[in-house]
């Protein structure tokens, strides 16, 4: 019995910056991304399996201490997204 677990990016939904001209460190400033994690466990010898959820993820351009948010380990597709609306 070998388990096996896939994560892929199911949807990216860009919300529009509240006040695009406002503050340069302000989240209200930026679009945020919002993404739809799918993630899969199956293992091909059991018939009740695979369980598929959903994780969802809110990623805004500044953290809650007003650093840049870090994407690091995030899909490759989010972080192409996420340098496209912030820069």
């Amino acid at each position: 019995m070998t388990i096996f677990k896939t994560k892929a990016v199911g949807d990216i939904t860009i919300i529009p910056a509240v006040d695009s001209g406002g503050p340069v460190d302000s989240n209200n400033s930026y679009p945020t991304v919002k993404v739809t994690y799918v993630i899969s466990i199956d293992d091909i010898d059991d018939t009740e399996l695979p369980i598929v959820t959903h994780k969802v993820l809110v990623i805004s351009k500044f953290n809650s201490e007003g650093e840049v948010t870090s994407i690091i380990g995030e899909d490759a597709l989010v972080i192409t997204m996420c340098n496209a609306v912030w820069s």
